[in-house]
């Protein structure tokens, strides 16, 4: 269970209708992006990177529903028959270098092998034998699953596999067969086997020319291939080949779709990108994918004169749906661990790299810790996180738990300049908790060495001070900064942020 939610921690999710603006709804689409960070050090370079895993299921549901038992009907109408999945990928404003690490499935098709043997002979008797039969084997994997490894650590190394979460299979045969015998003076012997092994829908997957946009194409490919026969001589009437029509008319009975036309499809398809930053970042690193999935539906018909109709429909019904905006950094954080009582939670601003560093007030800036753990955004700071609190001053900072028992505590060291009048640190712990902590010791002044700490989890509950701000998941806590005496100069200096399990 653990190990479920540290996955879910990097994951998005989404859950949306297929709707077509005319026809309505005709599937669902459950999709999941796990994000991770990484540094790409590939040509000694040495750059932020995001590892994506996607993980999307296409459910869809023939718009006439099968019936069971005995049935009278002479056609089979608007089943699935054919549908196109289309991916694109957006990322902010920086251009990073995106790559396709992994798609399935590629491609999945037909194999069909016929064999057939005719000799004659002669002698004084007659024996003529007929045996007509068909041998269908369908194995369907509905839920093939990526499983992808990340280990932790600077490298940020992802591995990814395919594997089989659920399959189905099934086996149907039938045949039939009449002898004659005679003693006339002639033997002819004739015998025809076929043999198949298919898969019921065939799936084909290609890029655009930017080499990392997807697109699978799932079509049915028994009783008919709808992308092999799809020829019409005018409408949206299918002309199909003889050996093609006795498959879906036997006898002068119509044979049913298959199954999975008939009673509705349930496809998995996964991908990986690795998204890197090599020329720097200016702003937030964020990632739109948009959908857009076809579908078109085929109907076949007994005609009064006992001839076989097929339409495949030209019409198709499109669903588009975006993601929502996917922030990687705040996806990529890993939850807080503990060693000996250190969470490794640290960001000294001095001694780590910034996403992106401000180069004045008017700027923004953003920071990871190095165990990319947490992350502390904001603004009004020059490039030492020094301010004169002359514009709006914030700052957000962002971690993740996984544990309802560890104390936790944030710690700020920071420090006023010898002129400077006093500061307000309002603080606001998940928009729930709030409180104050002012700032008025000089650097190397006070007794608490520029150090303040906030409890964030206090479990003592003989403590009077027995609280929990903290929620499973991610936590937010946002700090805005005031002057005490709003005349008076200011000189605010923020060095560092860690989060710990020590005591106040």
């Amino acid at each position: 269970m653990k190990n479920k939610l540290i996955k879910n921690l990097n994951t998005h999710k989404k859950i949306v209708d297929l709707t077509d603006s005319v026809h309505g709804t005709f599937g669902k689409c459950v999709t999941t992006y796990e994000v991770h960070r990484r540094r790409d050090v590939t040509n000694l370079d040495n750059a932020i990177g995001y590892t994506i895993l996607m993980n999307q299921r296409l459910i869809m549901q023939p718009k006439n529903s099968y019936k069971l038992g005995p049935n009278t009907t002479k056609s089979y109408e608007d089943y699935p028959a054919i549908f196109q999945n289309a991916l694109s990928l957006e990322i902010g404003a920086d251009e990073p270098q995106v790559t396709l690490s992994d798609i399935f499935p590629r491609t999945i098709n037909t194999a069909v092998s016929t064999s057939s043997n005719d000799s004659q002979g002669s002698s004084s008797s007659n024996t003529h034998e007929s045996t007509r039969g068909s041998s269908l084997t369908n194995i369907n994997t509905f839920a093939v699953g990526l499983n992808a490894g990340y280990q932790a650590g600077p490298m940020g190394g992802a591995s990814v596999g395919i594997s089989a979460d659920y399959s189905h299979s099934w086996e149907e045969s039938k045949s039939k067969s009449t002898s004659e015998a005679s003693t006339n003076a002639n033997e002819t012997n004739l015998s025809h086997g076929a043999s198949m092994s298919i898969k019921d829908w065939s799936a084909y997957s290609f890029l655009d020319k930017d080499a990392y946009n997807p697109t699978w194409v799932w079509a049915q490919a028994y009783p008919w291939d709808v992308i092999q026969y799809s020829y019409s001589s005018g409408g949206n009437s299918i002309d199909l080949p003889d050996f093609i029509k006795d498959r879906m008319l036997t006898d002068g009975l119509l044979v049913t779709p298959i199954d999975l036309s008939l009673f509705g499809l349930d496809f998995s398809m996964q991908a990986s990108w690795s998204i890197d930053f090599k020329e720097g970042i200016t702003e937030d690193e964020t990632l739109v994918v948009s959908n857009k999935i076809t579908q078109y539906t085929a109907t076949h018909e007994l005609k009064d004169d006992n001839s076989l109709s097929v339409k495949l429909d030209d019409d198709g019904l499109v669903s588009k749906f975006n993601t929502d905006t996917l922030d990687l950094s705040l996806y990529a954080l890993n939850p807080l661990h503990t060693t000996s009582g250190s969470t490794g939670a640290y960001i000294g601003f001095e001694a780590n790299p910034f996403t992106y560093a401000p180069t004045d007030e008017s700027d923004t800036f953003k920071i990871v810790s190095p165990a990319n753990n947490l992350q502390v955004k904001g603004q009004g700071f020059n490039p030492d996180i020094s301010t004169d609190l002359a514009k709006d001053t914030r700052i957000t900072i962002n971690f993740k738990v996984v544990d309802v028992t560890i104390d936790y505590g944030l710690i700020l060291m920071h420090w006023i300049g010898k002129n400077s009048g006093a500061v307000n640190l309002n603080w606001a712990v998940n928009d729930q908790w709030t409180g104050t902590v002012m700032v008025d010791d000089q650097k190397g002044e006070g007794a608490d060495n520029n150090l303040s700490h906030l409890d964030l989890r206090n479990t003592d509950f003989t403590s009077i001070n027995f609280h929990d701000y903290l929620q499973l998941g991610m936590n937010t806590v946002t700090v805005e900064f005031e002057a005490v005496d709003s005349k008076a100069d200011i000189d605010y200096t923020l060095f560092a942020i860690g989060l710990d399990t020590s005591g106040s």
